[in-house]
């Protein structure tokens, strides 16, 4: 996956299941990754522990994507400490009654 060599990308809901798995996918094929998450930091720092581990650049943001100021938090934080996204993987997502269920 050379074409994804240098590519900044974020992945919503980064710090479990599919968000995890595609992070640390990303980041062995050589992109820097930001991970957002919103209540689980521990496994967030472990998923970025994983992704630099592979090879990658990877950095945290706790941001609630349902606002417009999470995503606004999101975007910032991404360009402050990896650069301007090419990619972005939307997989956060919340159960009927608003529980976050990809973190």
């Amino acid at each position: 996956m050379k074409e994804l060599q240098g590519q900044v990308a974020i992945v919503t809901g980064g710090s479990s299941g599919i968000g995890a798995a595609t992070v640390e996918a990303l980041a062995a094929a050589g992109c820097s990754v930001l991970i957002d998450y919103i209540q689980e930091k521990a496994a967030a720092e472990q998923v970025c522990a994983a992704a630099t581990a592979l090879g990658g650049r990877a950095a945290l943001v706790q941001a609630d994507i349902g606002t417009e100021e999470g995503v606004q938090e999101l975007f910032n934080g991404c360009r402050a400490a990896l650069g301007v996204p090419n990619i972005l993987i939307n997989n956060a997502g919340v159960d009927a009654k608003g529980v976050g269920v990809a973190d």
